[in-house]
């Protein structure tokens, strides 16, 4: 089956009415359910720009987006529906060019994309690797330099995947790794330990580590994989943060994991935004950044530092 262009998504959902149709089967699939006691029959309220569902057995009202990422966003369901399916496309798309093609601010379409990318994600946290597992480490950015410790903007990731019994990858995850699971040059054993037990179920089968394998020997696969998804973050939105980087990984991976069913692209993007709650901008914000500086770097660099004022005040009092 070939892939829907946009062009024919834009007609196909080119009415309010019709997203609304869909969104709606895409939430209750089997039906409306109330999300308060569960009843599968509702008074429909069409005195709003969305529908309210009132519950024929308790009389809640909820809305179509309630509960969702669409919760709250003023912005068109057609819209929506577009962004949608832009960034659950192979390449994703940037910024500048979803607000352009969409007609919307630079910072409304910034939202729509993290929100999105939020969907991608939470659907990911929820699914395990499986089977044989096989985990080998990388690092998003250049090396600044040679010495001993890691610069701040060397971003050291893990790339774990399932893999069939030909050795190819089923299932993919990329994770960043926590400061404190550092060590010198490497993703860092506690790092390992903490990919693994949060991301590979418990019965597991074999679980193969690259950790501390010569480059040589580690997983040409995994490799070609972390690379891409390093090329396609400089590429398409000319490099990523510590701040935001795990979403943008989370997003190349879904790519990477639907890419043998293409031709669903658009019904599983409906599906991920209309079962994954909301976020807001405030809590976008509020994000930690995961910055990798040990604990060495931190000190040579307040040395530096202290350094710099020193020689700073000398050249002021001559």
């Amino acid at each position: 089956m070939k892939s829907e262009t946009f062009e024919g998504f834009c007609r196909r959902f080119e009415h309010e009415e019709v997203c609304m149709e869909a969104f709606a089967k895409a939430r209750w699939p089997n039906g409306f359910r109330c999300p308060r006691c569960g009843h599968g029959h509702a008074y429909p309220i069409q005195t709003r720009r969305l529908p309210l569902y009132e519950c024929r057995n308790c009389s809640h009202q909820t809305s179509l987006v309630a509960g969702t990422v669409l919760e709250g966003s003023r912005v068109p369901l057609r819209k929506w529906f577009r962004a949608i399916f832009l960034y659950f496309q192979p390449g994703g798309i940037s910024t500048v060019r979803l607000s352009r093609m969409l007609g919307i601010t630079y910072k409304t379409a910034w939202l729509m994309g993290h929100k999105i990318r939020h969907a991608m994600s939470t659907k990911d946290s929820l699914r395990k690797l499986t089977g044989l597992i096989r985990i080998t480490p990388g690092r998003y950015g250049r090396v600044y330099n040679p010495t001993a410790f890691r610069h701040p903007q060397e971003h050291p990731v893990l790339i774990g995947a399932s893999l069939t019994a030909n050795g190819q990858a089923k299932y993919v995850k990329i994770k960043q790794v926590m400061s404190e699971d550092i060590l010198i040059r490497s993703a860092g054993y506690g790092g390992l330990m903490k990919f693994i037990k949060t991301h590979a179920k418990n019965e597991a089968g074999e679980i193969i580590s690259d950790l501390n394998r010569p480059l040589g020997e580690r997983s040409k696969l995994l490799s070609h994989l972390g690379k891409a998804a390093f090329n396609w973050l400089n590429g398409t939105f000319r490099g990523i943060g510590p701040k935001h980087l795990q979403l943008y990984l989370d997003q190349f991976c879904c790519y990477e994991n639907s890419r043998t069913r293409r031709q669903e692209i658009s019904n599983q993007g409906l599906a991920y935004c209309s079962e994954m709650k909301r976020i807001t901008l405030r809590q976008l914000v509020a994000r930690p950044a995961l910055i990798p500086v040990t604990a060495e770097y931190d000190r040579v660099m307040r040395l530096e530092r202290s350094n710099g004022r020193s020689g700073s005040r000398g050249r002021s009092a001559s």
